[in-house]
């Protein structure tokens, strides 16, 4: 129903060649979006903590300030992948074609203050602390009678060498990696990081030889190496994100079905009737972006044009990609607070998170252990 009301807009767009962002459903009139810029046929872009800025793919590496503001270039290189250090003092950016990649980590300045090389194609990269990164990467090997793929994280301290952990080895049938090009299979389950910082989630893919490829989506404690499947997806046709408090996933397999998963137990329920192959989870987990519509406690509030992209911001406001350009949306309500927690307790909680991935106890025990420790 909504779909059809944004036909005439997007058509008026198209005709008069202004940015603007058709909006529709219950709650469009609240909202209001503010351009902000253009993007690359492949837009990539991050917001700084605190939404003060963003960076974004425009003929290379830019970063502007948010709502506005004059531009200035950090590359003329295509960037593979970008991310915010946790204070918005550094910028990591991979940069590759073909089977290599390198990670830069520019400054305020916009001057290179480390680099490293990284095997494979780079599909996303993770600040765990001010000077660490995490990066999964992708290296497809071909031979004969196949392309070997090996799904590898790389933990860099900024200060010394990466380390290389294999992920997953397989290999690929000549059909697939004809059918999937290399960038599709990078980036097959975008991964996503817990906000603990502590637990992975990506797509493990498989090519069984007389059947289709598909993806295992897995979750990892990153202390413990424990992982568990938690779905089974087609390529290119499912999502997963940490909820906001890191102990669930919100998931997409294709089924027509948005659920939340636990990241550790069976445990499940639907969210929404929707579609999901892009999803984005606002800091407090109230809102939902999910291919396009976005959802208010699992209600649908508004709708974008089809294929949008998002990511919100700490302060309730999203950042999202239509029709190539980036947009600023406001009005969708006021972030509710996430209480700081001491360091102490983050680290006692990642401690047990840890116990829980690796089978020392159970969710029941965890969650009593957890509830003493947020005391």
């Amino acid at each position: 129903m909504f779909r059809a009301s944004l036909l005439p807009a997007c058509l008026m767009i198209l005709l008069s060649g202004c940015a603007r962002l058709p909006i529709a459903g219950p709650e469009a009139n609240r909202l209001t979006s503010t351009f902000v810029t253009r993007l690359d046929a492949e837009p990539l872009f991050a917001a700084a903590t605190g939404g003060q800025k963003v960076a974004f793919s425009h003929e290379g590496v830019r970063v502007m300030p948010l709502p506005s503001g004059e531009s200035r270039p950090i590359s003329t290189e295509r960037p593979l992948a970008l991310a915010w250090s946790p204070d918005g003092g550094k910028l990591a950016v991979a940069f590759g074609s073909g089977s290599k990649s390198r990670i830069a980590v520019f400054d305020a300045a916009g001057v290179t203050v480390a680099e490293t090389p990284a095997t494979g194609l780079v599909g996303a990269i993770f600040w765990t602390g001010p000077d660490a990164l995490l990066a999964v990467t992708m290296e497809l090997e071909p031979h004969k009678f196949g392309t070997s793929c090996r799904e590898v994280l790389l933990r860099w301290p900024l200060a010394g060498a990466p380390e290389r952990t294999l992920l997953h080895e397989t290999t690929l049938k000549p059909y697939t990696v004809r059918k999937l090009a290399s960038g599709l299979l990078v980036r097959a389950i975008s991964p996503d990081i817990s906000p603990l910082g502590d637990e992975l989630v990506y797509g493990r893919i498989q090519d069984p030889p007389e059947f289709d490829a598909y993806l295992k989506v897995m979750v990892r404690n990153l202390s413990s190496g424990a992982e568990r499947e938690v779905v089974k997806t087609a390529i290119g046709d499912g999502s997963a994100r940490f909820s906001a408090d890191g102990e669930e996933l919100m998931v997409y397999n294709g089924s027509g079905q948005i659920r939340r998963i636990a990241a550790w137990s069976e445990s499940e329920k639907p969210v929404a009737p929707f579609s999901g192959r892009v999803l984005a989870v606002s800091p407090d987990g109230r809102h939902l972006l999910a291919d396009g519509r976005l959802l208010d406690d699992g209600r649908e509030a508004a709708l974008f044009p089809p294929r949008t992209t998002g990511e919100f911001l700490d302060d309730g406001r999203l950042l999202v990609v239509a029709d190539g350009a980036l947009f600023l949306v406001s009005g969708i309500g006021a972030a509710v607070a996430v209480p700081v927690t001491p360091p102490e307790k983050l680290e006692r909680l990642r401690t047990i998170r840890a116990w829980r991935a690796s089978g020392l106890i159970s969710a029941e025990e965890y969650a009593k252990t957890k509830e003493k420790v947020m005391k």
